[in-house]
C-alpha cells in the first residue's frame, strides 16, 4: 500500500488552477483540461494526485526549469476539488 503524504497548499493551487482552466471560454468544448508548469514543487504535487488516481502527469527534467504536464478529465474536477479541500480542512482542526 502506498504511502501518501499531507496535502499541502501547492495541491490546492494544482487543483484550483485545473477548476479555472475547466470554467475558461478556451476549454469550453474540452473534455480533457492540460496544464503545463513548472517547479518542484508543483511537479511533487502533481505526481501525489496522480498516485491517488486523479490525474496524469508527465514529468520533463531535460529543460533548464524541469516541467509538469497534468491532464485531468473535466468531469474528475469537482472530484479533485471537494478531496483537496476536505483533507486540508481535517489537516487544520
Amino acid at each position: 500500500m502506498a504511502k501518501f503524504k499531507a496535502l499541502t497548499d501547492t495541491h490546492r493551487e494544482v487543483a484550483r488552477h485545473l477548476d479555472f482552466l475547466s470554467r475558461s471560454p478556451a476549454y469550453k468544448g474540452y473534455d480533457i483540461i492540460t496544464w503545463s508548469t513548472g517547479g518542484q514543487d508543483y511537479i511533487l504535487a502533481a505526481a501525489d494526485l496522480s498516485d491517488r488516481g486523479f490525474m496524469g502527469v508527465e514529468t520533463n527534467h531535460l529543460c533548464h526549469q524541469p516541467l509538469v504536464t497534468i491532464s485531468i478529465a473535466r468531469y474528475r474536477i469537482p472530484e479533485l476539488m471537494a478531496f483537496v479541500e476536505q483533507s486540508l480542512s481535517e489537516i487544520a482542526a
